[in-house]
């Protein structure tokens, strides 16, 4: 089965018009009365909540991909035979036409489509049940979707689209498209539905398992899985909703405002915000339903304040001289100096990192010598 949907050359049968990797770049449209550009993937600007006056760092860090469905096919059942089949058997053209038998045969294919991204699985050959339709089995593989940050817009049910084809030979493909014109068929289409997976993106599920109701006939079974794309966002972080969280008509969150997360308790996070009266309003919210856009560490915090003074001097007359004249000179050490303060914000995570190991490593051996005792 098909891994992945990406836009590479290598994306074999997947397809989306857009380069996976291309950042969303600023909308250019006109702003609502918060201040945040309409239909904008980025939350209004604040300058207590950014970098020394800066636009958010990390608002695109996810380069455009909000996450990831995983699919698994299980199985399909009760789906027709090709229109084709049903004709050539009942010609009793079936070795013709490559059928094999003469109650017809298929080698039914699930397309899984959201957005402009669409996956497909391996076909399988088709067993006729006692309903005197077809049956077909995956026994592995997993089916990736990509979720783009365009693909669900606010306020619309987030829905995967799953189709059952035929994978037709060359002389199928000719019987189906001559009987779709004569008859107005599906042609190697056997069945469409939709699945509804907004408690997945909202954590009201981590798993769904279930049939897939086909239309005209048939259903499939599937298992699915979501897992956001990006940064876990952590306390003090700057974070905004994703698209399928936001809700033009809200009366809680007011569109395009930013929100700081106060607790985190994965996957859980507690964020305040301003409302609609300008006082703070607080909410739970799963990690799924929110991007990182500002994470400002204690080295930021540092070198802020340590720039304040500079600042002030620079916004005086002899200051803004003074910078106008050096800034030739100073491009090139900031050039020099930017990957150096990433490699001691990545130092500084790791580091992080290896502290919280140590302490859950020293209470779980304190926690197994009272057990002991």
């Amino acid at each position: 089965m098909q891994r992945g949907c990406s836009a590479g050359p290598n994306r074999s049968e997947s397809t989306r018009s857009s380069t996976a990797a291309e950042a969303p770049s600023a909308r250019q449209g006109g702003s609502n009365r918060y201040g945040a550009a309409e239909d904008e993937e980025v939350p209004a600007w604040k300058r207590q909540l950014s970098f020394r006056g800066q636009p958010y760092r990390y608002a695109h860090h996810q380069n455009g991909v909000m996450g990831h469905f995983q699919i698994r096919v299980v199985a399909a059942s009760e789906i027709s035979e090709p229109d084709w089949s049903r004709v050539t058997s009942n010609l009793n053209i079936n070795a013709i036409a490559g059928s094999g038998s003469g109650t017809g045969s298929a080698l039914p294919y699930v397309a899984v489509s959201l957005g402009k991204c669409t996956v497909r699985s391996s076909a399988r050959e088709a067993q006729p049940d006692s309903l005197g339709t077809l049956r077909a089995s995956w026994p592995r593989g997993m089916l990736s979707v990509e979720v783009m940050k365009g693909d669900i817009r606010p306020g619309e049910l987030p829905r995967l689209a799953v189709q059952v084809y035929n994978q037709d030979s060359i002389v199928q493909s000719v019987l189906s498209s001559a009987v779709s014109t004569v008859m107005g068929s599906r042609g190697s289409l056997l069945g469409a539905g939709e699945l509804d997976v907004s408690s997945l993106l909202s954590g009201g599920a981590h798993l769904i398992d279930t049939w897939v109701e086909l239309e005209p006939k048939g259903r499939v079974h599937v298992h699915v899985e979501y897992e956001p794309k990006g940064i876990q966002p952590e306390k003090n972080d700057v974070v905004f909703l994703e698209s399928f969280a936001r809700w033009g008509d809200s009366l809680v969150i007011p569109p395009g405002v930013p929100m700081v997360v106060l607790d985190s308790k994965p996957p859980f996070l507690l964020v305040a915000f301003d409302t609609f009266t300008g006082r703070e309003g607080r909410l739970r919210l799963h990690r799924n339903t929110v991007s990182l856009v500002e994470r400002l560490s204690w080295l930021d915090v540092s070198l802020a304040m340590l720039a304040r003074p500079v600042d002030a001097l620079l916004r005086t007359d002899t200051g803004s001289w003074c910078v106008r004249k050096s800034r030739p000179l100073l491009q090139p050490l900031i050039v020099i100096v930017a990957p150096l303060q990433a490699s001691l914000l990545v130092a500084f995570s790791a580091l992080k990192v290896a502290l919280k190991g140590v302490l859950m490593g020293t209470h779980a051996v304190y926690q197994e010598a009272v057990v002991n005792n």
